[in-house]
């Protein structure tokens, strides 16, 4: 294995809604399945990354370190290899959720260096391979966000390299279709960041080419039809930030009308709502019509503080929404 609203009118469930009851009660299910796995076999390294994962997915952080803990010292007293790699990746994701990033940053480098030397001894093996694409992208993460701009960007045109050779030899692989467009999209985000807005458009460019391709093979998909909507959004700052605003404004609508086919397909999905909110804001702040956005963003984010779903970071955007509505008339 590797890494890889309300009731409507008429009163009847969403099937959004019923589809993540579903999915919760299969999440919790799974869990408990994989505890009570580990309370039989406390040694299986991959019964404790599981409820790791499922723990960490859940917000359960310091539940999900303890197991991910585990995982790590039964790997190591197998001497399995793979698994100590996955489980010091997994104990990276728990740590950087839990924002204690220079431990995250070691465990990240342990597995990286377990899932190199897997890669040498065997080359042709694929999933090393996106591993160690995955691990560079974790490892660029946390370096950017501990200022080390040029160390992320070196990982980040690393883990790039590696899904290119990856997506070449199989075009069909659309997680590793996946990998190269967000690694485009981090390298642009710090070509942007330094004022090389050029190259930035480049590497944005990049990714939403392949954001098109992968929405359109799924039209169905959320996910891809979110990344596509980013991918235009980027082009929009960029293209803003160089004064072309007209230009600018085209690619925020082409965000934007995704991003309300999304929130509309799934109703009680606070980001989706969240994702539509921003797209309001950023219209409203640079296009024509702003007291109809600003409108639709205090809406959004009053339906989501109501229903319990607006963030402690995200709660104090509410109040500047209402003075800029305010301001608009």
């Amino acid at each position: 294995m590797h890494l890889g609203d309300a009731d409507s009118a008429g009163g009847e469930r969403p099937a959004n809604l019923d589809r993540r009851t579903e999915q919760a009660k299969a999440a919790k299910a799974a869990l408990e399945a994989f505890r009570r796995a580990a309370e039989l076999e406390p040694e299986d390294t991959w019964a404790w990354i599981e409820i790791a994962r499922l723990e960490r997915q859940d917000g359960n952080l310091a539940s999900a370190l303890e197991a991910a803990d585990r995982a790590q010292a039964a790997a190591r007293r197998s001497g399995n290899n793979q698994d100590a790699g996955i489980a010091l990746h997994e104990r990276g994701d728990v740590l950087r959720a839990q924002g204690n990033l220079a431990p995250a940053l070691e465990s990240y480098q342990a597995a990286l260096a377990i899932t190199e030397r897997l890669a040498e001894e065997d080359p042709g093996h694929s999933g090393w391979h996106y591993d160690l694409g995955a691990i560079h992208a974790r490892i660029a993460d946390v370096l950017f966000a501990q200022g080390d701009v040029f160390g992320a960007l070196e990982n980040y045109c690393s883990s790039l390299e590696t899904a290119k050779r990856l997506a070449a030899h199989d075009p069909s692989n659309r997680e590793w279709q996946r990998l190269v467009m967000a690694s485009h999209n981090e390298i642009g985000d710090i070509l942007a960041g330094q004022g090389n807005l050029a190259d930035a458009l480049e590497s944005y460019r990049s990714s939403l080419a392949i954001a098109e391709r992968l929405a359109e093979a799924d039209s169905g998909n959320a996910g891809w039809q979110r990344d596509l909507s980013i991918s235009h959004n980027k082009i929009g700052d960029a293209l803003f930030d160089q004064g072309d605003v007209a230009a600018a404004l085209e690619s925020y609508w082409a965000s934007h009308l995704t991003f309300e086919r999304l929130a509309e397909a799934d109703g009680g999905n606070p980001g989706s709502q969240r994702d539509l909110a921003w797209s309001h804001w950023r219209l409203a702040e640079i296009g024509s019509q702003s007291r109809v956005h600003w409108q639709a963003v205090v809406r959004i984010l009053k339906k989501l503080d109501a229903d319990g779903q607006l963030s402690p970071a995200d709660q104090e955007w509410l109040p500047t929404a209402e003075q800029n509505l305010a301001a608009s008339d």
